[in-house]
């Protein structure tokens, strides 16, 4: 297993060195080569010489099994903002100025120290590259790689307990090792060793066991009467007859807890009703305590039952509705109404349990008649009279005297009556209206239309009507003469018949009987003018019919001479062209089109061509075409891909490429990735990453190194996390096959809402919150400093929305004395 991830981290040393720019800029560690002991740790510093950059990434693997990355320190003198991501066997760390704009560096500049961990206890020890690979990159301020060569290190982890012989035999010089085995001291305790000889030079070294430092066992827990006490056991290791033993001891009494503390009545969740002394209608409830007496047992307060009582708990409810309570008893017989009737009855006081109080419930019992005040109803006159026009004839009167009708019904147990209706009752006396009065209705009758020589007028009667010897009398006269039209006007050329009228014809008109009369003088036949008729360099069919008095015509199949476009066409392996002439004359009556195929012109023989990918052409469908067939007389193509198409296998191992010649199989490559690096969504977002690979491959899709999803012999593949966590993932697709591997990286940043404002306002959603989430997606995550910030920013920030969250006087005030500043002055900035 340890061979094998040597050999990978050599093959990932091989690929990032090979991917590196030419001499000149430079990523190197310093010092390149490091080594330490197990269990000690040792600082190597990365340094950037490269010129106009302005930070960069940095991804570097190593074997987790001989070395851990413990610690990274930025040089925050020349690189403001950034960012480490561990992970086991591997590290991303990201830099970048920021003064307080991005400044562009030239130079050699440290970019910070790692300090490494020697993590393997095998006796052999362990050495493993400490390689940079891809996305690694130095960047400018706009985003855009500069280049660089980026040189790998190694690291060394030995054991300081290693050793083969314990004798001196192989060294004749050194003196003889085991006269110094047995226990020594080491820290605050002892280890024991066993020193054999490493060399005739370097003389006795040794191997360690059983090593051990002082250290205190958990807390235990114990009685002393009524209370419990905790100690902890001390192990003191010492050597002891050549060994090294633990010495063990009881330290740190310390009282806990005194039980009789927690003495007390508790209760015991048991309730009960009884009734309420000081209200008939309720029930009151009360509650069951027991008395706790505590005492301490195995290190543990307990309690035993002692006593129980019943307490009051404050609750009340009301009696069921209907419970009787108090004395009933019936008031004095009263009068009263009912319809239009007086009746009398007396009311009964019942008393009962009620909404948990005693209450009287009345109701009238015992109802008896007394009188219908229906029986006095009836019209009675009120001596008011009046004169009033006679219905019967408009120039007399009548006299009519006044009624009015007494409807009598009950009130406060008493007959009363109200007038409902009036009347007024003709007496029988009449009289005449004065001779002259105005009488029926004047009215005019409708115009009527008479002849003065060749004009038309109108007039009309009118009707007026008056009183004469009292009868209504229409005296009549004609009035409002008026010229209504000249006939003479009229005079002039006309259509017969229908609204598409083919005859024209002239008319004269006079008055006759009130209206316009007219007769022909003359006519024509439109129709007699149809026909083809010539139009610019063609024709035209014209139908004539009478219009507003003339003779027009509507045009029809109106055409001009035209080409159609040209048109190719094979001969054999040669394509050729030629196009349609149409020429439009009059033939029968009728504009007629007379078509020829015209300019026939040769385009090209493909008989002698080649494509692009040397494979021969012909004619089909009057283009040259390519065959897909490699040809090497013709097209110059390997003999070995002759009658092939690209693609095909020309023996083992090769294939015809796309000129049709015959090569090696390559490594694979993939020939397009979206979306691009860096990539940015929110917490919770459904994100897809497609690959495409010039062969067929098998595809392992890892994120953190972790496999999620592997596609076996694919040309295309993709991968979809529909649930986005927060943070910043490196997220792999690694292809390979028989020809070798190739693998795309993406860094994948996932964050929340602004974390502050949604603790200020409650909620994620609010609009305020929207404009500073488009801000950091616009504006900060497209460049690598904002990139940064964002990433410190989500580091810090949520201890802060804790606090805020818990305190609503707190997100008030940071609501409107910080965000919403914050928020205004972005619109600002955004327009």
């Amino acid at each position: 297993m340890r061979m094998k991830q040597i050999v990978m981290l050599s093959m990932l040393l091989v690929i990032s060195v090979s991917a590196s720019a030419s001499a000149g800029s430079v990523v190197y560690y310093n010092p390149q080569e490091v080594s330490a002991e197990y269990c000690e740790n040792v600082s190597v510093e990365l340094w950037a010489n490269a010129t106009g950059f302005q930070g960069g990434q940095i991804n570097l693997i190593y074997n987790p099994s001989c070395a851990n990355v413990t610690g990274w320190e930025r040089n925050t003198t020349n690189f403001m903002i950034g960012g480490w991501s561990h992970y086991d066997g591997r590290d991303w760390i990201t830099f970048a100025t920021m003064d307080p704009q991005p400044v562009l560096l030239t130079g050699n500049y440290m970019i910070g120290t790692l300090t490494i961990h020697c993590v393997n206890e095998s006796g052999e020890g362990c050495e493993t590259p400490l390689a940079f690979i891809a996305p690694s990159r130095l960047l400018d301020d706009q985003g855009n790689p500069v280049s660089a060569n980026w040189t790998n290190g190694s690291f060394s982890c030995k054991n300081e307990c290693e050793g083969t012989d314990t004798s001196c035999g192989i060294y004749p010089n050194c003196e003889n090792c085991n006269d110094y085995d047995g226990c020594y001291a080491y820290g605050d305790g002892c280890e024991e060793r066993d020193y054999y000889c490493s060399s005739n030079e370097a003389g006795c070294n040794y191997t360690c066991s059983n090593r051990h430092t002082d250290y205190l066992d958990d807390w235990v827990y114990y009685c002393k009467g009524d209370e419990v006490w905790k100690r902890r056991l001390h192990h003191d290791f010492y050597c002891d007859g050549g060994s090294c033993i633990d010495h063990t001891s009881w330290v740190d009494n310390q009282l806990v807890e005194n039980c009789s503390d927690s003495d007390g009545w508790v209760d015991t969740g048991n309730t009960r009703w009884v009734d309420d002394p000081g209200n008939e209608c309720k029930e009151k409830e009360q509650k069951e305590q027991e008395y706790h007496d505590f005492t301490c047992l195995d290190g543990n307060c307990t309690f035993s039952v002692t006593d129980t009582q019943w307490l009051d708990t404050g609750n009340t409810r009301n009696k069921e509705d209907g419970t009787d309570c108090g004395f009933d008893y019936y008031d004095d017989f009263i009068n009263y109404c009912k319809d239009d009737a007086v009746w009398k009855h007396r009311l009964f006081h019942d008393f009962y349990c009620d909404g948990g109080s005693c209450t009287d419930h009345t109701s009238w019992v015992d109802d008896q008649l007394m009188e219908n005040c229906s029986d006095n109803d009836g019209w009675m006159d009120t001596g008011n009279t009046r004169w009033v026009d006679d219905p019967g004839n408009e120039c007399k009167e009548k006299e009519q005297k006044e009624q009015e009708y007494h409807d009598f019904t009950c009130s406060d147990g008493n007959c009363t009556f109200s007038v409902t209706d009036t009347q007024w009752l003709d007496t029988g006396n009449t009289r005449n209206k004065e001779d002259g009065t105005d009488c029926g209705s004047d009215y005019y009758d409708d115009f009527v239309n008479y002849c003065k020589d060749d004009a038309v007028w109108k007039h009309r009667l009118f009707h007026n009507f008056s009183c004469d010897g009292g009868s209504c009398i229409d005296h009549t006269s004609w009035v409002d003469d008026q010229l209504v039209d000249d006939c003479n006007d009229h005079d002039g050329w006309y259509c017969s018949g229908d609204r598409r009228a083919d005859i024209k014809e002239y008319r004269d008109y006079n008055c006759s009987q009130g209206s316009c009369t007219y007769t022909i003088i003359s006519s024509e036949d439109c129709n007699e003018l149809d026909g083809c008729y010539a139009y610019e360099d063609g024709c035209e069919d014209r139908d004539y019919y009478c219009s507003g008095g003339a003779c027009v015509y509507l045009y029809s199949n109106r055409q001009t001479d035209y080409y159609d476009d040209w048109v190719n066409y094979c001969k054999g392996d040669v394509v050729w062209r030629h196009r349609l002439y149409h020429n439009f004359s009059c033939d029968g009556g009728s504009c007629t089109d007379y078509t020829s195929w015209v300019d026939d012109q040769m385009v090209e023989n493909c008989s002698t061509q080649c494509t692009a990918n040397n494979t021969v052409k012909k004619c089909y469908e009057g283009n040259c075409t390519d065959a897909g067939i490699c040809n090497s007389t013709i097209c110059g193509a390997d003999i070995a891909c002759e009658g092939k198409k690209p693609g095909e296998s020309c023996g083992a191992g090769m294939i015809c490429n796309s000129t049709c010649n015959c090569v090696a199989l390559a490594p694979p490559e993939i020939t397009y990735y979206a979306p691009e690096s860096h990539v940015n969504d929110s917490q919770g977002a459904t994100r897809t990453f497609n690959i495409t690979i010039n062969q067929a491959v098998n595809v392992s899709w890892q994120i953190k190194g972790s496999e999620v999803q592997t596609n076996e012999s694919v040309t295309a593949a993709s991968y979809t996390n529909t649930s986005a966590v927060i943070g910043t993932w490196n997220v792999s697709a690694i292809v390979s096959n028989v020809n070798g591997t190739c693998m795309q990286t993406w860094v994948w940043t996932v964050t929340s809402p602004c974390f502050i404002a949604t603790a200020a306002y409650g909620t994620p959603l609010h609009k305020d919150i929207d404009v500073l989430r488009d801000f950091r997606d616009e504006y900060m995550m497209s460049n690598l400093a904002g990139r940064a910030f964002v990433e410190i920013y989500y580091t810090l920030s949520p201890p802060i929305a804790d606090v805020i969250r818990e305190n609503e006087c707190l997100g008030t005030a940071v609501r409107a004395g910080f965000v919403k500043p914050l928020v205004h002055i972005t619109r600002t900035f955004m327009g």
